[in-house]
C-alpha cells in the first residue's frame, strides 16, 4: 500500500495548504537532480539576481542551489517540509525551518526564492505569493522560477502522451504572472538546462518523476507515465538521442522577479525585461 508523506500549513482566509509526496519522493528527487544540470543552470541565473541582505529559500529541497552559490556564508534560511531533505540541509550547516510555507516567521527578508513551489491551484499559488510579499523587506525582491507550457520539448511530450491538456500550463503561468503584476512590475528571463539518460529507461525515469511531482502524483501514476514515454521511442530517438546512443532532453526555466517598493503608472502596467 502506498503511503504518502504529507505536510500542511494555513494559508489565506484560514484555508489549509497541504503538500503530499509519494513515499519514495526523496530517492526519486535525488535521481532527478543527478540526471541533469538544472541546479547549476538555475544557480547561475539566481546568483546575479540576488540582492544584498538576507535570503529566504522556500522549498529548498536538499540545498543544492545555496551550496553552489556559497550561501552558507550569508544570512540564509531555508524552508522545507520533507524530513529527509531537512536532514540534508542541516547536515550542510544551513539554517532551516521545517515547515510548509506559508508559516509563522519572526522576521522579514531581503530576498525570497520560490523555485518550483508554485503549484496546487490558484488559491495555493496566491496564498504563497501573498505570504512571501508580506515577509519581504521594503526594497527586497521575490524571485520565482517555474515552467511554462509554450510548446517547449517537455510539455510537447506531455501533450503527446495525453498527460496534460494543451495550453493548461500557459494558463497557469499567466495566472502566476497576473498575481505578481498585481504586486509590482515584473522582469522576466529564461534559462535552459538538460536532462541526460544513458538509455531511454533512465530518461523516462526522470521525465515521469517531473510529470508527477505534484500533490496529485503517485508511484502508480509515475509508472504509467514511464511506460507511455517508453512507447514513444521512435519519436524520442529522432529528437533527443545523441550519436553515442545516450539521450539529452532540453528543459526551459522561466524566471520572474518583483521588487517591493517599485511602482508604475497604470497605463504602463505589464511585465518588464526580456520576454520569451
Amino acid at each position: 500500500m502506498e503511503v504518502a508523506v504529507t505536510s500542511s500549513a494555513r494559508g489565506a482566509q484560514g484555508k489549509g495548504i497541504v503538500v503530499v509526496k509519494p513515499p519514495d519522493y526523496y530517492e526519486q528527487y535525488r535521481k532527478f537532480v543527478e540526471a541533469g544540470d538544472e541546479k547549476e543552470v538555475v544557480a547561475g541565473v539566481l546568483g546575479p539576481l540576488l540582492g544584498p541582505g538576507s535570503i529566504l529559500d522556500v522549498g529548498a529541497g536538499c540545498g543544492d542551489i545555496p551550496e553552489i552559490l556559497g550561501l552558507r556564508t550569508r544570512d540564509y534560511t531555508a524552508i522545507e517540509c520533507h524530513v529527509q531533505c531537512v536532514e540534508v540541509l542541516r547536515a550542510k550547516s544551513l539554517n532551516v525551518i521545517e515547515a510548509t510555507f506559508p508559516c509563522n516567521l519572526t522576521r522579514r527578508y531581503d530576498n525570497i526564492l520560490l523555485c518550483y513551489c508554485l503549484y496546487g491551484g490558484r488559491f495555493q499559488c496566491e496564498a504563497i505569493l501573498d505570504a512571501a510579499w508580506g515577509a519581504l523587506e521594503e526594497g527586497g525582491r521575490i524571485i520565482v522560477v517555474t515552467f511554462r507550457d509554450h510548446l517547449d520539448d517537455y510539455n510537447r511530450l506531455l501533450h503527446r502522451i495525453g498527460h496534460t491538456l494543451r495550453g493548461h500550463g500557459d494558463r497557469y503561468f499567466a495566472m502566476i504572472l497576473r498575481k505578481l503584476e498585481s504586486l509590482a512590475p515584473v522582469t522576466r528571463d529564461v534559462a535552459h538546462s538538460s536532462l541526460y539518460g544513458r538509455d531511454l529507461g533512465e530518461l523516462a525515469d526522470v521525465l515521469s518523476f517531473m510529470a508527477t511531482n505534484s500533490n496529485a502524483g503517485t508511484v502508480q501514476r509515475r509508472g504509467e507515465i514511464r511506460e507511455t514515454i517508453l512507447a514513444e521511442r521512435p519519436y524520442l530517438d529522432g529528437l533527443y538521442r545523441t550519436e553515442s546512443g545516450a539521450y539529452r532532453f532540453p528543459i526551459v526555466h522561466h524566471v520572474l522577479v518583483i521588487t517591493k517598493g517599485m511602482t508604475m503608472p497604470r497605463e504602463q502596467s505589464g511585465s518588464r525585461g526580456r520576454v520569451s
